[in-house]
């Protein structure tokens, strides 16, 4: 018989989004200028994540505990625990 045993991992994925931000300034914008953009006007994924957690428990408290076959108390816990590391914005002009 085989003992299950735990091993503890870092997992670390990179991922990017192209988008449209928009602004009725009318001078060049710094890269400070377009982050700020970015975060008035999109989520991180971080953020994402958090919402999709805060969804999750609300529809368990509601008794929902699986949706479109979806596990949500698993699916509660994949979110969990994700860190951010670094975001970069850049504006491709």
């Amino acid at each position: 018989m085989t003992m299950e045993r735990e091993i503890d991992v870092t997992a670390r994925q990179e991922l990017y989004k192209d988008l449209t931000l928009w602004t009725d300034d009318e001078h060049v914008l710094s890269h400070d200028d377009i982050v700020e953009l970015y975060h008035e006007q999109q989520r991180t994924p971080l953020e994402i994540i958090g919402c999709c957690e805060k969804i999750i428990s609300g529809l368990m408290r509601n008794g929902i505990y699986n949706y479109e076959g979806i596990c949500l108390s698993e699916l509660k816990s994949h979110c969990m625990g994700w860190c951010e590391e670094s975001l970069s914005v850049r504006d491709e002009v």
